[in-house]
């Protein structure tokens, strides 16, 4: 593979990062608010969202486009929330399809 052939499927492979939310028992859960977020401060402030979006039928919600990074999660239902280390993503890997599943309580 040539040096040119990387770079354009480095560029057609987006990050994304996917995210499932469940509960303490390990349930899938639908219809639950998530944002993303760059920074633990802006987590911890609810400030400079990043991305948003609500979980569908399987309990699920993709985000393309996003950096090889680590991002900080809330995701919420009614008085059910996301806290403490399950908001904290690993480092996503570049051009890959990231898995983070989410617990709320």
């Amino acid at each position: 593979m040539t040096f040119t052939a990387i770079l354009s499927q480095a560029k057609l492979l987006p990050t994304k990062l996917l995210i499932t939310v469940q509960d303490e028992q390990g349930n899938s859960i639908s219809g639950v608010q998530v944002k993303v977020y760059k920074s633990k401060e802006d987590y911890r402030n609810s400030s400079n969202e990043l991305l948003s979006g609500t979980t569908g039928k399987k309990s699920k919600i993709k985000f393309k486009g996003a950096e090889a990074k680590i991002y900080f999660i809330d995701a919420r239902k009614g008085k059910m929330k996301s806290d403490g280390k399950a908001v904290e993503s690993e480092s996503l890997s570049k051009g890959k399809g990231n898995k983070v599943t989410v617990t709320i309580r």
